[in-house]
Order: C-alpha cells, then sequence, then structure tokens
C-alpha cells in the first residue's frame, strides 16, 4: 500500500468497529509433490509458477472478538459468557485493529459478519501473469493442503455461527476502502 501512513493515521483514530472492502493478494500453499503419488513434483507440472489468490474480501474492522462471540451467544440463546484467548502470536499496536508480529503488521477483518456475508470474490493466477485454468486446478488439487476444520473454533467459542477473525498482513493488501475512500 502506497498510502500507509494515511491509513495508520485513519485506524489509530478509529473508535468501534467500520466495514472495509480489503484486496488482498497472497501466495497459494502447496506441497511439493502429489499428496498420493510422491514421483510427481510440482516443478515437473508447473515449473518454478506460484499461484497467487487475488481476493476482496469484505469485512469489519474494529470488531472485539469477545464481544462479538458473546453477542453471537445471546442471538443464540445461550448463557454462556466466553472469555477470549491472548493472541495466538505477536501483540495489538492498535487493540482490535492491528497486530504487530515479526516485524510485519496485520489488519484485522473478521468473516461473515454483517454486509460483509457472503460477498467476497477470488480469481487465481499464476506468477507469470497467466490465468489458472479449470484443467490446471485438475492437476492442481493432489497438491493441495487438505481443508482446515473449523469445528475446533467453534466449540471452543460455543456458537452455531462461529466468528471467524482473520489477518491481513499489510504487505499483501493492494488496497482497502472505508469511508468511501481508497487507500493503496
Amino acid at each position: 500500500m502506497k498510502t500507509v501512513t494515511e491509513f495508520l493515521s485513519l485506524l489509530r483514530g478509529l473508535k468501534g468497529s467500520s466495514a472495509a472492502s480489503i484486496v488482498y493478494r497472497s501466495v497459494v500453499k502447496h506441497n511439493k509433490t502429489l499428496r498420493e503419488d510422491k514421483t510427481v513434483t510440482w516443478e515437473s507440472l508447473f515449473g518454478h509458477k506460484e499461484v497467487i489468490k487475488r481476493q476482496v474480501f469484505n469485512t469489519n474492522i474494529g470488531v472485539n472478538y469477545e464481544s462479538c462471540v458473546n453477542r453471537q451467544l445471546v442471538r443464540e440463546g445461550v448463557n454462556d459468557d466466553f472469555v477470549a484467548d491472548k493472541l495466538p502470536y505477536g501483540r495489538w499496536e492498535i487493540p482490535n485493529i492491528l497486530i504487530e508480529h515479526n516485524g510485519d503488521l496485520q489488519l484485522r477483518g473478521y468473516a461473515e459478519m454483517g454486509i460483509a456475508s457472503n460477498s467476497n470474490r477470488s480469481e487465481y493466477f499464476f506468477s507469470d501473469g497467466a490465468s489458472v485454468t479449470d484443467e490446471d486446478w485438475g492437476k492442481m488439487k493432489g497438491f493441495m493442503p487438505p481443508e482446515r476444520d473449523e469445528s475446533s473454533a467453534q466449540d471452543n467459542q460455543g456458537v452455531e455461527k462461529t466468528v471467524k477473525p482473520r489477518n491481513f498482513k499489510l504487505s499483501n493488501i493492494e488496497s482497502v476502502k472505508m469511508f468511501g475512500k481508497n487507500y493503496s
């Protein structure tokens, strides 16, 4: 992001939660060999190319995780109090908004909340800029790690609709739109 200083200033002054639209790029993790047949390598099929995921992620910034889970418990008629654990890594640079970890800053957002529900879009392409085709995906599937099971978070929270925090490395963010202004 080119206007990081201006964006960080906005975040420091943020009170409560706000909707944001984030354009985020990340490298798709994969194994070096097929899970079923270790003789077939990624490099033999795709060379040194990596797969890049570009996602438009609509989210909420400035949400207090513990309060959010407790509100969800109330909505679901559960009379428990949820107490959040400490961050699993890093420290809050700006509470509920920005995490510092090993010199990197990460923006905290939440999936599937309010206006951010089910409105994310993704596109995939190779590091050389070529689009990933359906045929490419067919070849890649066996290299991808299995889907993560989120049931442990649900069990820990005690809710049916899990509160899903997500951290975005600032260095991977293309742009953020908040309060009608683009930060890129």
